[in-house]
């Protein structure tokens, strides 16, 4: 979304400060679609419920969506959660309609509970990679290496904190499926490994006490079922004395394969690859044996059911076979075209179901099988939902916004939309498919001019009329068979009269079987898209069809236009840079000598070309060639030493001639050393006049991300700042002529919980009137995010700074202390704040007590408290001071890496900030880590 961008930012600029300031405005697609994306080679995880509903869960791109999916195939309720840096790991069904779901993160997990509604009751931030609902209760496991598993205990109900408990002895093993399970007493078992590789099983108390700890024959699955507990792994199962530990019987020819354990009239289903047994739970004997393709898929009736997917080579359908549960005898068997694996529950007590794709990729269908006889009973669609828009290109003329958005879960993606950007109404919509992820776009007086690739891979362009959106014609740019290896969309730029020029390469397969690759050149006429001229612009042979490369750069001048060479892996020989005429495609001039760039831009005054290149390995060039007449005006060179590599973020030229180049550096080979430079070069290639710097601080990142002009010589900055996976996105004033930082504002929060109430916009932003026009995702989990390119006019009316203090842990604090702490938030401004958010993550997940948060100027502070995190919400007047207080109580074990306690201030949209850095603190449990902020 960055790079097109660039190439429509200069246009837009003086018109937005002429814009009508307006009120604020938000604005939602509203679309719908399937409750969970699909195909026929997805992988959804089903749980299904007692009275024939199931859970259904997808993970889609950044999101997780779980839906509660009745047995007739309508949505009892819909729910997503923006998933991010968390992965999913587990979703179970409660007996009251509820739902537990279980994400996973980098340092800590988070469970969630949603009532029958879909309402989310609770959240709680804990350690753990695994976990197992009875009783009144959650446990949760976690392992690190070398560290001893540790176990804790939420009550079932609130997410409230019971006990944590670690187990001398005990580590993890990274091949269990399900490691710890909780019986009907609160009691948990929990498997891993010994110090010596052995598998182990341990027995925990309702109180978290360890009652034994015993060798076993597996640990990968853990299961309790009428009084007995289940030790399996691919080939071995044990059943055991809850009471003590001792074995009952083992058995060594079968064990839970592919991670389940399943039960027939309360004996274990005993399975391998080939063979199903089933066996006494009294003995271990075996009641029945049979030879098997595939896997146990549930035990539905008290009969078995077996599936095996669809193989591709040769290709041949998959079976769902019904097993007598009592003898083991093949009652009936189906093909089965789709795959099986996670996908099937109980419906009814005749009924089961297959959750599955239909012929059309975008619609989700359930079959339903009488259990009688595997035949087909019907198919229910199931019902859509609301849905959000991803990865919106957009484009700005006068005081409108086009915005092109894309929906996953459509096999083509759609909408193209004209807001109103004072008001946010929506002027027109059109439904014509989008077909390439990144489009090219382009305005004229009256169109709206799209450049893609549609779903043959064949470049089109489309024509819209920019005052009603109806189009007008869909013109094909290429004759013949062509071949164009990375699917890349036409460069576009609209004329005065309404016509467009086109530029697109691709390989040319009509001819010999010489790879013959050709970049051409085209005008469209206006009234029907019809070809003007078309020109060749160079061609070259390459001999890899597959070798992609990038379409040169195309700038419009008047009527005529600038091309220049794009870096990639196949570029064009001897093209360089070139103006070549609209009238009739002639070349003006040919610079063959030019250099491939990495990022070309126009200058505003249309006069010069400037790009960023690369001599050598050491030295960034920018060059600067004129418009008029191809001929080298300077180059400045800019030192890449020490760091090995960099991205081109963004060339801007300015109204005095003078250029800004935003840059990223970093180290390959480490994940944390980077830095972000803002040079400004002079406007004849002199020198520097500033270079503004962020560099790592500590462990924190401090990385711009986008530079946009403004208006009174300032411009606005995009700006993340992480520390340890938690962070900020800011908005920055950025002061042109100084080269600094005037102004910050924080935008939204990254990586604390996937339940927390948030505001996530993305990099896209303008400004506009009084406000900045962004546009991003705005969600509040758990409802759908259907924002997905919302935006907002974004009014600067306070200005101020949060800042933290923490104070340090004392010295030789012994486990099970309780350990006093204590976190200050300091408020100036010249106007109050309402809901700043304050997130404390603690340096132990255990008990918390004597929690007061209040202060001078405080008018509101409330509390959340959830395992190992504090969130606070708080509105504050000028000169106020927030104390949050409490102990916590030092557990043996720290957490997974360190005991560290972070916090993070987050403040209310709308606060312009001119210190970030004061936002965010850490301090380990033995003095503090940063001597002043970050910057010790």
């Amino acid at each position: 979304m960055k790079a097109r961008l660039r190439q429509w930012a200069l246009l837009p600029f003086a018109l937005a400060g002429a814009a009508g300031a307006g009120a604020g405005w938000q604005h939602d697609w509203n679309e719908t679609g399937p409750a969970f994306s699909l195909n026929v080679v997805d992988r959804l995880e089903i749980a299904g419920t007692a009275n024939g509903s199931a859970l259904i869960g997808s993970l889609e791109g950044y999101d997780y969506r779980l839906s509660h999916v009745r047995g007739d195939g309508s949505i009892a309720w819909h729910a997503a959660v923006t998933s991010s840096e968390w992965i999913p790991s587990r979703v179970s069904p409660e007996p009251d309609g509820a739902a537990v779901l279980l994400l996973t993160g980098p340092t800590y997990a988070s469970i969630a509970r949603f009532d029958a509604s879909g309402v989310l009751q609770w959240s709680s931030a804990l350690q753990g990679t695994h976990f197992a609902v009875g009783a009144d209760r959650i446990a949760t496991l976690s392992v690190a290496s070398l560290q001893p598993a540790l176990v804790t205990a939420i009550d079932r109900y609130s997410g409230q904190w019971r006990w944590q408990s670690t187990i001398p002895g005990l580590y993890g093993s990274g091949f269990a499926e399900s490691p710890l399970a909780v019986d009907s007493d609160g009691s948990t078992y929990v498997s891993g490994r010994g110090s010596s590789g052995e598998s182990l099983l341990a027995k925990l108390d309702p109180q978290g006490t360890l009652r034994w700890l015993r060798r076993v024959a597996a640990s990968q699955v853990v299961t309790v079922r009428d009084g007995r507990v289940y030790v399996a792994d691919s080939s071995a199962l044990q059943a055991l004395n809850p009471a003590d530990g001792q074995t009952l019987w083992h058995n060594d020819a079968c064990g839970a394969y592919q991670g389940e354990l399943s039960f027939v009239a309360g004996d274990p289903l005993c399975a391998s690859a080939t063979t199903l047994s089933r066996r006494s739970a009294a003995s271990g004997g075996e009641v029945w044996h049979r030879d098997i393709a595939g896997g146990v898929l549930g035990v539905f009736g008290d009969d078995v059911y077996i599936g095996s997917d669809p193989v591709s080579f040769p290709a041949a359908d998959g079976l769902l076979q019904r097993l007598a549960g009592s003898d083991g005898a093949l009652q009936w068997q189906q093909a089965m075209p789709f795959p099986l694996r996670g996908r099937i529950w109980q419906v009814s007590d005749d009924l089961i179901g297959i959750a599955c794709a239909t012929l059309t990729t975008d619609a989700v269908a359930l079959h339903r099988y009488r259990m009688l006889d595997g035949s087909l009973s019907d198919i229910r669609r199931v019902d859509d939902v609301p849905r959000g828009v991803r990865d919106a290109g957009e484009t700005y003329g006068g005081a409108d916004l086009f915005v092109l958005g894309q929906a996953p879960w459509k096999a083509q993606p759609a909408l193209v939309r004209r807001l109103a950007t004072d008001s946010g109404s929506v002027l027109w919509e059109n439904a014509t498919t989008q077909r390439s992820t990144f489009p090219g776009l382009a305005l004229t007086p009256n169109r709206l001019l799209l450049a893609e690739m549609n779903e043959l891979s064949q470049a089109v362009v489309r024509s819209l009329d920019r005052a009603s959106g109806a189009l007008r014609w869909e013109r094909r740019i290429t004759e013949g068979r062509t071949y164009s290896s990375s699917s890349k969309p036409p460069r576009i730029v609209g004329l005065g009269g309404d016509d467009a020029l086109v530029s697109y390469g691709y390989v040319d397969l009509n001819g010999p079987s010489v790879l013959r690759r050709v970049q051409e050149l085209q005008r469209l006429d206006e009234a029907a898209g019809d070809v003007v001229w078309k020109k060749q612009v160079t061609e070259w042979v390459y001999p890899s069809v597959s070798m992609p490369w990038t379409e040169p750069a195309l700038f419009g001048i008047g009527e005529d236009v600038l091309l220049w060479a794009a870096a990639g892996a196949s570029a064009p020989p001897a093209m360089g840079l070139q103006r070549r005429f609209g009238s009739d495609g002639a070349p003006d001039f040919v610079v063959a000598a030019a250099p491939i760039s990495e990022m070309a831009r126009l200058s505003v005054a249309a006069d010069a070309v400037f790009a960023m290149t690369r001599p050598d390995g050491d030295t960034l060039r920018l060059v600067k060639y004129s418009a008029s007449s191809g001929a080298l005006l300077w180059q400045f060179d800019y030192p890449r030493a020490p760091w090995p590599e960099v991205l081109i973020l963004d060339l801007l030229p300015l109204a005095d001639g003078d250029v800004l180049v935003l840059l990223h550096l970093y180290h390959p080979t480490s994940t944390g050393a980077r830095a972000t430079h803002l040079l400004r070069v002079n406007g004849d290639g002199s020198g520097l006049r500033y270079v503004y710097r962020t560099r790592m601080q500590g462990k924190t990142r401090d990385l711009m991300t986008r530079v946009v002009l403004a208006a009174n010589g300032e411009a606005l900055l995009g700006r993340q700042l992480y520390y340890d996976r938690r962070g900020i996105d800011f908005l920055q004033r950025f002061d042109l002529e100084q080269g600094s930082v005037i102004g910050s504002q924080a935008i939204g929060l990254r990586g604390v919980d996937p339940f927390a109430q948030r505001s996530a916009w993305g990099s896209t932003f303008i400004p506009h009137g009084d406000g900045v026009l962004i546009s991003g995702t705005a969600l509040r989990s758990p409802l759908p995010p259907t924002r997905r390119t919302a935006l907002l006019d974004l009014g600067i009316e306070q200005r101020g700074d949060l800042a933290l203090q923490v104070r340090a842990f004392p010295v030789g604090i012994a486990p099970g202390d309780s350990v006093p702490f204590a976190v200050g938030v300091r408020y100036t401004g010249d106007t109050a704040v309402t809901d700043a958010t304050l997130i404390v993550e603690l340096p132990w997940q255990s008990g918390v007590s004597g929690l007061s948060c209040n202060g001078a100027g405080v008018d509101r502070c409330e509390l959340q408290v959830r395992h190992g995190q504090i969130v606070a919400r708080f509105d504050a007047a000028p000169g106020a001071q927030l104390e949050l207080d409490g102990t916590v109580r030092m557990l043996a074990v720290p957490t997974l890496d360190k005991s560290v306690l972070r916090a993070v201030v987050h403040g209310p949209t709308g606060l312009l900030e001119s210190d970030v850095h004061n936002n965010f603190r850490s301090v380990p449990v033995e003095g503090p880590i940063f001597a002043d902020g970050f910057d010790g």
